[in-house]
């Protein structure tokens, strides 16, 4: 069998194009095959019966074909003829960013670097194409379901990585409902670059007006672009004219927008940071700058900390102590008492602008 160096790390999102990643992820699975006619199970007794005992010698295999997973063909991506080196490649890929579990990922380059394996599992999926003529329509409806149901999964999942990896900005911008690139520069999609120049040109300098034109004149980068509005357009459906037209009033005003616009942009992670503490930390929004801080609930400065944690946790008990036992109080004391999350919550006030603006968003 072939070895393969499992900790080898895949391309980095930046080398790699959308086309060259979607290949790995979306397939059809041809080796997995159901017979559309029915046949009585006492009519194909021999194929039921070397089923069975395959089954016995293969429950994994049999398992898997008979609950709608796809082939292992179908789980690398790779055709039957598929030289070792095509399915190595697939390997890296799906043993990382696969939705299917890594056991099966191995199981399944295993088999197929494996020309003796590889034969034998052939001949058990081979038969199970011919067996499933003995399965009722009922079940042969709710495997072709599943099968299909798992491998538009693993597309939409690869597709929602790639853009989550290498576009994150595009992304954050379209689950907050911000006009499209296009109707900020004030063109189509299917305007020629010629007129997305003319467009860029007439526009006022703005630094989010740049960045979009940077994309749409750039052809590759376009293709993404459009590629990501429709994938979650289709993701959303009837749904995303309400929730767009419900948004469409924060965003009326460039000059005042434009600057968040381009933090949702470009500084992909202190927006991540910022979502998790308005998700996970609600409390915390009220007492924030410029309004009454934890540490103004507790009458100290965040510069009067002392240098360790044992004596901020001393110094803080005595505030808390000196102090009438409210629940505000109690909570600013639990969140700066603990190292990990004072750092947190010192973050969320050097960021409260930004926190503010995106709770604004989430509730308008």
């Amino acid at each position: 069998m072939e070895e393969i160096d499992k900790d080898k790390s895949v391309n980095n999102f930046e080398e790699v194009d959308l086309e060259g990643w979607i290949k790995y992820f979306d397939c059809e699975d041809k080796k997995w095959n159901i017979a559309k006619r029915y046949v009585d199970p006492r009519r194909s007794n021999r194929l039921v019966q070397k089923f069975n005992q395959n089954e016995k010698d293969h429950p994994i295999w049999t398992e898997h074909l008979v609950s709608g997973l796809p082939t292992f063909y179908g789980l690398l991506c790779v055709s039957e003829d598929a030289p070792v080196e095509a399915i190595k490649a697939a390997y890296e890929k799906k043993s990382k960013y696969s939705i299917h579990a890594k056991e099966l990922i191995d199981e399944a380059y295993n088999t197929l670097v494996d020309q003796e394996l590889k034969m034998e599992y052939d001949s058990i999926v081979q038969l199970f194409g011919r067996v499933s003529q003995v399965f009722n329509p009922k079940e042969k409806k709710e495997m072709v379901i599943k099968h299909d149901a798992w491998l538009l999964e693993e597309k939409n999942h690869a597709i929602v990585l790639y853009f989550d990896k290498k576009h994150k900005g595009w992304v954050n911008l379209f689950l907050r409902a911000t006009p499209t690139f296009y109707e900020l520069l004030g063109v189509k999609n299917d305007d020629s670059i010629k007129d997305i120049e003319q467009a860029h040109e007439g526009k006022e300098s703005l630094e989010i007006i740049e960045e979009v034109y940077r994309v749409l004149s750039d052809e590759k980068l376009k293709y993404d672009y459009d590629f990501m509005l429709n994938f979650y357009r289709e993701q959303f459906g009837d749904n995303l004219s309400t929730w767009i037209s419900k948004k469409k009033g924060f965003w009326d005003s460039l000059e005042e927008t434009g600057e968040l616009m381009l933090t949702l942009l470009k500084d992909t992670d202190r927006v991540d940071k910022a979502d998790g503490i308005i998700a996970m930390k609600g409390e915390w929004k009220a007492h924030l700058p410029p309004g009454e801080t934890f540490y103004d609930l507790l009458s100290i400065g965040i510069d009067d900390l002392p240098e360790h944690d044992e004596e901020i946790e001393k110094t803080l008990m005595e505030k808390f102590l000196g102090l009438e036992g409210n629940p505000k109080v109690k909570i600013a004391y639990d969140t700066l008492r603990d190292s990990e999350m004072r750092k947190e919550y010192n973050w969320a006030m050097e960021n409260s602008d930004l926190i503010k603006k995106l709770s604004d968003l989430e509730d308008y």
